[in-house]
């Protein structure tokens, strides 16, 4: 189906980091080599999961939170197994202290949303109190990603209750409980991110009302339709038709993307996965739009340990073959990944958006100008994505297939 990209396409979240708000001393040419592959990879792996559960319609992920929990993983591993993780994600022939540079300037930028957003991201380990981390790795996680480092008994309950207690403060309360039960030793490695805006342009609740959504098989179920007249960036391709609505402050938006006729949205997905962003700002244009799509509310949760292995980080998940050798101190056993587990919230109303993501990664030892107006009502399953604007990257990306099971 590649036809249907005859038009240019988005640069995917960011060709290359924008380092302009990073830091002192930290220029956009430091980083010019690091491309930024979040989005590629986020909906690669968006796509995967559709794959897996195909009866289920609607799906949210945070790529940000996914890339930084392995970020932090990639800055243990070694050899072989820190090329997998880099080439799944994007990094593939970057020096190890380019891409950990990128990763902390990243997270630099995206702590400077803001006054009228609210964006938290967040990272912890919590390490198994009878090993110790190796004093490079630790100065690195710290260093990195601001991570808090905690040292607990891996068979105490307890730490169940540490580990969902530092999450739901993390997510304000979206996401109560990331684990069930107790982690196998030695080590836990999470990331939380938050958001929460207002529209720059609010839907007034009076305009609501109830309308059909036309599921993929052409059931017709009943929404409610949130209306308002304005100007948004709007592009339309063989392949979509798509809408920014820009949060307050215009520096992060939420992108809708309408598929074609003939088109599913896991095709559409797909093609995603498949293709760079050829300068997404560029391409949509301001334009009169008499604009109709349903507020929701659902959440997301899923074990990304095969999708990722499918992707190309089987490496890292094999006992026999992991290196992680630069996590641990000591004559520790050797390591690999046991456990990848993402869950998501995303709400969607009159006033704005708010979202909230959570990634857990277990390490175990295996010993131990105004055009035309236009029309456009999202009355029928889509692809969307909340973006940044500065640093290219998509914090939250996915697919409303049927609001019936995302009423509010």
């Amino acid at each position: 189906m590649r036809e249907h990209f005859r038009q240019p396409f988005y640069r995917y979240v960011g060709a290359f980091l924008y380092l302009a708000s990073a830091g002192p001393g930290l220029t956009a040419e430091d980083y010019s080599e690091v491309p930024r592959n979040t989005s590629r990879f986020g909906f690669q792996l968006l796509a995967r999961l559709i794959d897996g559960e195909p009866r289920k319609r609607n799906f949210i992920i945070s790529p940000v939170s996914v890339e930084l929990a392995l970020a932090m993983t990639y800055a243990g591993a070694d050899g072989a197994t820190a090329a997998a993780i880099a080439k799944t994600i994007g990094w593939n022939g970057i020096p190890r202290e380019r891409i950990l540079e990128a990763e902390s300037a990243l997270q630099n930028a995206l702590a400077q949303a803001g006054q009228d957003v609210a964006l938290r991201i967040a990272n912890a380990i919590w390490v198994d109190r009878r090993v110790e981390l190796r004093s490079q790795f630790h100065q690195e996680i710290k260093d990195v990603f601001s991570s808090e480092v905690f040292s607990r008994p891996f068979q105490d309950p307890g730490i169940v209750r540490d580990v969902n207690g530092w999450v739901n403060e993390q997510t304000a309360g979206k996401i109560s409980e990331l684990i069930a039960k107790p982690p196998p030793p030695p080590l836990l490695l999470a990331d939380a991110v938050y958001f929460k805006a207002p529209w720059r342009s609010r839907f007034e609740p009076h305009a609501s009302t109830s309308q059909p959504f036309y599921l993929e098989d052409k059931t017709r179920v009943d929404a409610v339709m949130m209306h308002q007249s304005a100007s948004f960036p709007y592009l339309k391709s063989d392949a979509f038709e798509a809408v920014r609505l820009p949060y307050a402050g215009d520096r992060f938006g939420l992108v809708l993307l309408l598929p074609a006729g003939g088109l599913s949205t896991k095709d559409l997905v797909q093609q995603l996965g498949e293709r760079s962003w050829p300068e997404l700002q560029n391409q949509f244009q301001p334009t009169a739009c008499d604009l109709a799509i349903p507020r929701f509310k659902f959440t997301y949760e899923t074990a990304l340990d095969q999708p990722l292995q499918e992707l190309g980080m089987g490496q890292a998940f094999d006992p026999r073959s992991a290196d992680f050798r630069r996590m641990l101190a000591g004559t520790a056993p050797p390591l690999f990944i046991g456990s990848v587990v993402h869950k998501t919230y995303l709400r969607v109303d009159e006033a704005g958006s708010e979202a909230a993501a959570a990634t857990a990664v277990g390490i175990r030892a295996s010993a131990l100008p105004m055009r035309k107006g236009i029309r456009i009502v999202f009355d029928r399953p889509f692809v969307l994505a909340i973006t940044d604007q500065r640093t290219q990257a998509i914090l939250f990306s996915g697919v409303l297939g049927n609001p019936e099971d995302a009423k509010l």
